[in-house]
């Protein structure tokens, strides 16, 4: 989650793209990429994280700036461990 959201903070979009799971990765990158470019990242908290087996899920708030207002991004994401690697699956919240 925290390299994800780094990625986000330094415009990453291969990044974020590559480590979303090939089954629920968004086809379309151009609403993903107008809010990157329209925001600021400021802070992470991870509320909290657990994992069950090869599934985890993190709950976290996301501080951005965007169009000069601070706002936030609550978000419970699903992950899955997959060949070797942490992939994000989606938003249960």
């Amino acid at each position: 989650m925290r390299a994800r959201y780094s990625a986000h903070a330094m415009n990453n979009l291969n990044f974020i793209m590559a480590s979303w799971h090939p089954t629920t990765r968004p086809q379309d990158t151009g609403p993903i990429q107008q809010w990157n470019d329209e925001c600021t990242w400021l802070a992470l908290n991870v509320a909290q994280s657990r994992k069950l087996g090869s599934k985890g899920v993190v709950e976290f708030v996301a501080l951005y700036r965007q169009a000069g207002q601070l706002k936030q991004h609550h978000e419970v994401a699903n992950f899955k461990f997959e060949k070797g690697q942490w992939w994000y699956l989606d938003r249960s919240d």
